[in-house]
């Protein structure tokens, strides 16, 4: 059904600008959005999306500067989210191990 195939491209290029958006500079308040934003999309089933587009990278990559509670707060949920697809669930656990190694190691060489 064509309605179908625009519903599908509309999602599709949401999951794309909303990952461009919480990589990019911006307001915390504007990057929890689009945490909050990948959260519902990925329950709108757009996992697959998510991961091809480096959502899982953007929501837990801490040098993207949204330390705001609020913020942590999105990205914890819609990680958590992603987590209950096979798919998205891989990407997630090697894309999350290697940032929480990155994370230790700079906790360790600034103690």
């Amino acid at each position: 059904c064509n309605d179908t195939r625009k519903a599908v491209a509309a999602k599709t290029e949401s999951v794309s600008v909303t990952v461009h958006v919480l990589r990019g500079p911006g307001e915390p308040r504007i990057k929890a959005a689009a945490a909050a934003t990948l959260e519902l999309l990925s329950e709108a089933g757009c996992r697959s999306e998510i991961v091809k587009h480096g959502g899982i990278k953007a929501l837990l990559d801490p040098s993207n500067g949204d330390s705001s509670a609020e913020g942590r707060l999105a990205a914890v949920k819609a990680a958590n989210s992603l987590a209950t697809d096979r798919v998205s669930h891989v990407a997630l656990s090697s894309e999350s191990l290697g940032l929480l190694t990155q994370l230790a190691t700079e906790d360790t060489a600034g103690a």
